[in-house]
């Protein structure tokens, strides 16, 4: 799977309360209310480095890609709510395959439904070596809608190294919200 191939799925960050006063953006004029746009995926970057080593391939074990959210207008701040399915088989990312780490990082990013995380299986071959190793990174956290998760992963022949991911909003690649009206 490619993040090429991906939809990225949006929804509005703000609701018409029925208050037509200028607090609210509401144009009693144009009938238009103003909304800005938020992720209801969640987005993970793999971000390798490291020498004499080439990553043949990279999986992520039965990941959640699958379900269908609505979104909570209730409260002042919406939030997608998904019911999500697991994958019975495990995804291997096809636009990040045969990457030798060198003294460039090589990075790769999957859309994914908010839910429990995957592990991640790494398929690579040691400079020299007759036969590719495999590897799982255990993961033990929940991916959250709009927000990026970046593991930094550092391969070498002597070890695999990665620390707990990078948190953040999940806003470059925004569409703009000034221009967004909805009427």
């Amino acid at each position: 799977s490619s993040i090429a191939d991906q939809t990225d799925y949006l929804y509005g960050a703000e609701y018409y309360d029925g208050v037509a006063d200028a607090t609210t953006g509401y144009d009693k004029t144009s009938g238009q209310v103003a909304t800005s746009l938020k992720h209801a995926l969640a987005k993970v970057t793999l971000v390798f480095t490291g020498s004499n080593v080439t990553v043949n391939s990279v999986s992520l074990v039965k990941p959640t890609l699958k379900g269908y959210y609505t979104v909570d207008y209730s409260a002042a701040t919406p939030v997608a709510v998904w019911n999500a399915t697991a994958e019975t088989t495990d995804l291997t990312l096809t636009d990040f395959a045969s990457k030798v780490l060198d003294a460039t990082n090589q990075s790769v990013e999957i859309m994914v439904v908010p839910a429990a995380d995957s592990d991640i299986i790494i398929n690579y071959t040691i400079k020299g070596a007759a036969n590719p190793l495999d590897a799982t990174i255990e993961l033990d956290s929940t991916w959250a809608p709009g927000t990026n998760y970046t593991y930094n992963i550092s391969i070498t022949p002597n070890a695999i190294e990665f620390s707990d991911p990078a948190v953040t909003a999940w806003t470059e690649n925004d569409p703009d919200p000034s221009g967004t009206t909805i009427q």
